[in-house]
């Protein structure tokens, strides 16, 4: 039982979680970018290109990593094998050409980072009539 209770404690950052720190990349300077092939990506105010695990994990724990480690910065969150390499996978591509691509993540992924990269609402203008009876 031991065992199981030092697994759960290290583990710090769930999926839910994660999405939750991409929809507030925006806030931390980070600027959005879709490159050609689809692939979901960020650049930090210092303008390094991040994938979105190492920048969530540059905004939460202050570490670089590079590109190619996205394991590393995952493992630094937290998580778990699988679900890094879910979300990398899903980044990377808009097809099912790597081995653990998930649609759902990539919309997932996709709509977060568009969420906080959202321009601020516009006032609606009001249209009114004069000479119109009030509805009641």
């Amino acid at each position: 039982m031991g065992g199981w209770l030092r697994y759960l404690c290290r583990r710090k950052m769930r999926y839910q979680t994660f999405l939750h720190h991409v929809e507030a990349l925006r806030e931390a300077g980070f600027a959005l970018s879709l490159d050609p092939s689809g692939a979901i990506r960020f650049f930090a105010p210092s303008g390094e290109e991040h994938c979105p695990l190492t920048a969530v994990c540059m905004m939460a724990t202050g570490k670089t990593y590079d590109l190619r480690q996205y394991q590393e910065a995952g493992r630094e969150l937290g998580m778990g094998s699988r679900t890094i390499q879910t979300i990398a996978d899903s980044a990377d591509s808009t097809s099912r050409t790597y081995k653990y691509f998930s649609d759902s993540v990539r919309r997932a992924l996709l709509a977060g980072s568009f969420a906080g990269f959202s321009p601020p609402p516009q006032d609606e203008h009001t249209l009114v009539l004069e000479d119109e009876p009030p509805t009641g």
